[in-house]
């Protein structure tokens, strides 16, 4: 030994290094000769405590994939007493889901089919995946009779046979599947079903992600890419106890997680406290406490969890703190409720980044993980928005340089009008594609800040739930604000400019300005001093817009609503130039205060 991190093996000098994504790297020197290569040993090998990387498995499915999967979870389950206060049910299990599937014994001498429970107790895993173009089975009002006396192993698509096996491995009777749990072809069943998500996943034993699979057919348990890719591999005997083996660096940072793409997705992971996920390079488990992988390439005592489990943890925590607090009564409860909503605004951003199958969903989707804070805190959730927020948090707009991102959430163009109603105009769920929540949240942490400070009052505010599920799809909704309201006409488009890569349009306000005394404003007109970023399409030249003032820097544009007389809806966001550290032109100067209905 040379040192901590470097070996003498003969006339090899071995000198170790550790990095992300790729575990334990060995710059391998021969005489003149040096070269790199990955090295790791067997958990238990007497060199563990200097070559931390463990030797993957070439198959999923092997028996040493299984026994790490079991002990990850049961030490979860002992030792970290924050992930249980996270289930509500007890060590024995809780009340089952409506149905679930019944995978029988780890032997496979009972047929799997679908049961409908009755109030019975137990425990089950819960599968998140991507549903996919290909078809695949799923329960339907006219095969679930057959599917309750028996379903046939070979008629499952690969990602649900695997889910079965991983299952039965893990010593677990029952599993969630959404196509089988769920009556497709049922709305009442769906809505009804689709409101108990946030139970199922949160109550689970574990939650089992099939990352690496595109679509249901593609399966969790096949040979690893890379043991195909680079099959040869090579081990050094150490002594009879101890041995290491070496191959070609495998970067696993590259591997494709296809649920970061799927909406869906997003809420059954930050819901489920255990999460055991399967790439196609290794397997790794997330709690709240730690993020492992096969391999040991991140360790608890380097605190290198992902982005992900940070954002689920800040989602627990900032929820506790306000469910704690005393509603209302001092400056802590009111910093809480903002990191809360910045918390919440944050998973949006995520989220709005994600395809959905059916654009119906758009509420559906997150309804969940909305439900769990609205549960907690008792606050009123308004269509994608938490009415604490207001009035920031209807100063969302189209982010200013993602378009990319925007074809990557399904949008051919990042300014579609939907096509069926899902939200009202003010909320973000009214679009299609990311959403930028940058101004939503007002920080009580600096109050110097004042481009967010409110220039309106909220008078009312109401949602209408199309179903049973409080925090899904809404058939209608309204706004009444009063605040200061400028008529402007739209101008020839500038072209890109502030940070925007796209088109923003000039705003110039009709009529005469006054100030204080009632004198005529007479100053040369700045075209910048308000431009406007366009929710979907920017209006046609000349044509005139109701600009609302809703903090000192921002407001929302609007149109008179000709479906319903005295009514507006919001088509965009105003932004008012910036003259110098958190000031801005007063834009809308002595305009008179109005009180109107945005749709």
């Amino acid at each position: 030994m040379e040192g901590p991190d470097t070996t003498m093996i003969g006339i090899m000098k071995l000198q170790i290094d550790q990095e992300i994504g790729l575990g334990d790297m060995v710059t391998l020197a021969i005489g003149t000769m040096a070269g790199q290569l990955h090295i790791s040993c067997k958990e238990g090998d007497p060199c563990s405590s200097v070559i931390l990387s463990r030797t993957l498995q070439p198959f999923a499915n092997s028996p040493e994939i299984f026994q790490l999967a079991n002990a990850w979870i049961k030490d979860c389950h002992v030792v970290h007493p924050e992930c249980a206060s996270l289930i509500k049910t007890p060590k024995g299990g809780g009340k089952l889901p409506t149905r679930v599937v019944d995978v029988g014994y780890l032997n496979g001498s009972q047929h799997i089919r679908l049961v409908e429970t009755t109030g019975q107790v137990g425990k089950w895993v819960a599968l998140t995946y991507c549903w996919g173009n290909v078809p695949f089975l799923q329960t339907t009002s006219q095969n679930i009779k057959a599917l309750k006396r028996e379903i046939v192993f070979s008629s499952l698509p690969k990602t649900f046979q695997d889910a079965v096996v991983i299952t039965r491995q893990l010593g677990i009777r029952y599993l969630w599947i959404d196509a089988l749990c769920i009556q497709q072809n049922s709305e009442l069943d769906w809505q009804t079903e689709s409101a108990n998500m946030p139970a199922i996943y949160a109550n689970a034993y574990v939650t089992i992600a099939a990352v690496g699979a595109q679509n249901s057919h593609q399966g969790m348990l096949n040979p690893r890419g890379w043991a195909a890719e680079q099959p040869d591999s090579y081990t050094v005997q150490l002594s009879r106890k101890s041995a290491v083996d070496f191959r070609m660096p495998i970067d696993h940072l590259t591997h494709i997680n296809f649920l970061s793409r799927r909406a869906w997705c997003l809420q059954e992971k930050v819901l489920s406290p255990r999460v055991l996920s399967f790439g196609s390079s290794q397997m790794t488990f997330t709690c709240s406490q730690s993020h492992l992988t096969e391999g040991n390439y991140v360790r608890d005592g380097q605190v290198q969890r992902d982005a992900f489990t940070t954002t689920k943890n800040e989602l627990y925590l900032r929820v506790a703190q306000v469910s704690r607090g005393q509603f209302g009564t001092n400056l802590f409860y009111h910093v809480a409720l903002r990191k809360l909503h910045r918390c919440w605004y944050g998973i949006l951003t995520d989220y709005t980044q994600r395809t959905l199958t059916y654009p119906r969903d758009k509420l559906i989707a997150i309804s969940g993980v909305a439900d769990y804070i609205r549960r907690e805190t008792s606050h009123e959730y308004l269509a994608g928005i938490w009415k604490g927020s207001l009035p920031q948090a209807l100063l969302w707009q189209n982010p200013p340089s993602m378009k990319a991102l925007f074809q990557e959430a399904g949008c051919l163009h990042f300014r579609e009008k939907v096509a069926t109603y899902r939200a009202p105009s003010w909320s973000w769920a009214s679009v299609d594609g990311p959403v930028n929540f940058g101004d939503c949240v007002r920080d009580f942490e600096q109050p110097e800040i004042h481009r967010l400070s409110s220039k309106c009052d909220i008078l009312e505010c109401e949602v209408t739930a199309e179903g049973i599920d409080s925090c899904g799809q809404v058939s209608g909704g309204y706004i009444t604000i009063h605040g200061p309201v400028r008529i402007a006409t739209c101008e020839p488009s500038y072209g890109i400019m502030y940070c925007y890569e796209y088109n923003v349009a000039a705003l110039l306000g009709v009529g005469p300005m006054f100030d204080e005394n009632g004198e005529e404003i007479k100053e040369p007109v700045n075209k910048r001093d308000c431009m406007g970023v366009f929710d979907v399409k920017e209006l046609p030249e000349g044509r005139q817009v109701w600009c609302l003032q809703v903090t000192t820097a921002f407001g929302l544009m609007l149109v008179p609503n000709l479906a319903e007389a005295g009514t507006f809806r919001r088509v965009g966001k105003c932004l008012l130039r910036c003259i110098g550290p958190e000031r801005y032109v007063d834009w809308f100067g002595r305009s008179r205060k109005e009180t109107v209905i945005i749709l």
